[in-house]
């Protein structure tokens, strides 16, 4: 298991934070230059949120016919849904009175990157997700000026194994 240790917490070990990040394997295509651009290009940056507050949602794909002359419509699975994950969280400085501008920065850099993010996350290990790619984010106002509260939607790339269910004893 992962543990971070971070300047704002001291020596104390945060065991359930999420860590965002471009990687040198990370790319993505870019239409203007009719290029691939690499992580390295792009640059190699990490972002860590102490205590974030990570839902993961799924839907499965049903089509749902109506049919005449009864009262409840036929229906049929098509495919299950991506897993989609909504990340509140809270940028802070440990200095009173301070913007957390370099770390809002960080996290501004992996928004506007157009590739796959890798990520993570307790919650996130147990649906086998190690790949984000950004939908949209947010910002709201604060109370405190040493806080940045934010909010970002994601679609997680396809798992590269299937959950399997891990029994007490072997937890």
């Amino acid at each position: 298991v992962k543990s971070y240790t971070d300047s704002i917490v001291g020596k104390n070990i945060v065991a359930d934070y999420l860590e965002l990040s471009i990687t040198t394997g990370s790319s993505y295509y870019d239409p203007k230059s009719n290029k691939i651009i690499m992580g390295e290009q792009y640059g190699i940056v990490k972002f860590v949120d102490l205590q974030p507050m990570v839902q993961v949602s799924s839907k499965n794909n049903i089509v749902l016919t109506t049919v005449q002359g009864r009262d409840y419509s036929r229906k049929e699975f098509v495919s299950g849904g991506d897993l989609e994950i909504t990340i509140n969280g809270k940028i802070t400085s440990k200095y009173p009175d301070v913007y957390p501008e370099s770390e809002v920065s960080k996290f501004l850099k992996l928004m506007q990157f157009k590739g796959v993010i890798d990520c993570d996350n307790t919650i996130l290990r147990q649906f086998k997700i190690s790949k984000l790619i950004v939908m949209n984010y947010s910002f709201q106002a604060s109370d405190y000026k040493n806080i940045q509260p934010y909010t970002l939607s994601c679609v997680a790339v396809e798992p590269s194994e299937a959950v399997e269910v891990k029994l007490a004893e072997e937890e």
